[in-house]
């Protein structure tokens, strides 16, 4: 038998997001019943709000388990159209406990004129998220996160600029690769996943970075 070089089947990521989902689930369920046990007993109003925290990370990354589960499913897919300001507002309030943790500040830099598109809202936000989670993960405290929509020659575009560590070249262009990570606890399927997500709602997605300088992912939204 000739070995693959590492060669995977193109469906291979998604038989194993899968189990990696379905495997999760249980976790999640001790973890939200410890937090309640302490949140029941705790009288400390600082430890609560971490608490409250941590359920509210913990419902979140549920909800991504349905709708990472769903999309094995295709026919299950519900595309409308949707606001793609709303999304990107969606999306930070999910990842203010993140934001605030770290002292982020958000600049929002939209365009005036209203971005309706066609998509999966569930879905691009779950892709959105991954990138602003990613560039949170990236910067040191007080760190700059920017939002901005373009809207030229019909075409709407959302930019995501963070002034984290940046990525190396060598590595720019391996982010979207499945199972590709710099991080030392990370898997590798965040962006491949993204990527994917974007590209059955026709998005086109791309990444500029500059090591040291931070990262721009440049979502574009066809006419």
């Amino acid at each position: 038998m000739q070995p693959n070089n590492g060669y995977m089947p193109p469906n291979a990521p998604c038989y194993f997001c899968t189990a990696v989902a379905h495997d999760m689930r249980s976790p999640l369920t001790t973890i939200n019943l410890a937090v309640e046990v302490l949140t029941s007993v705790m009288t400390n109003e600082a430890y609560r709000t971490y608490l409250a925290m941590i359920l509210r990370a913990s419902a979140s990354i549920n909800l991504q388990i349905t709708e990472l589960l769903k999309h094995q499913h295709p026919a299950l897919i519900h595309v409308c159209k949707y606001s793609l300001h709303d999304l990107l507002d969606e999306v930070l309030a999910q990842a203010a406990d993140r934001l605030e943790l770290k002292k982020i500040i958000v600049n929002k830099c939209y365009a005036k004129k209203g971005a309706i598109k066609a998509i999966d809202p569930v879905a691009t936000k779950m892709g959105l998220m991954n990138i602003v989670v990613n560039a949170i993960d990236a910067m040191s405290v007080r760190g700059r996160l920017k939002l901005t929509t373009l809207y030229i020659d019909r075409v709407y575009t959302i930019l995501i600029e963070d002034d984290g560590c940046g990525i190396s070249p060598e590595n720019l262009s391996k982010i979207f690769l499945p199972f590709y990570t710099s991080k030392t606890n990370g898997l590798g399927i965040g962006l491949a996943a993204t990527q994917a997500i974007f590209t059955l709602n026709n998005i086109s997605v791309g990444a500029e970075s500059k090591e040291g300088s931070g990262t721009k992912f440049i979502l574009s939204f066809p006419k």
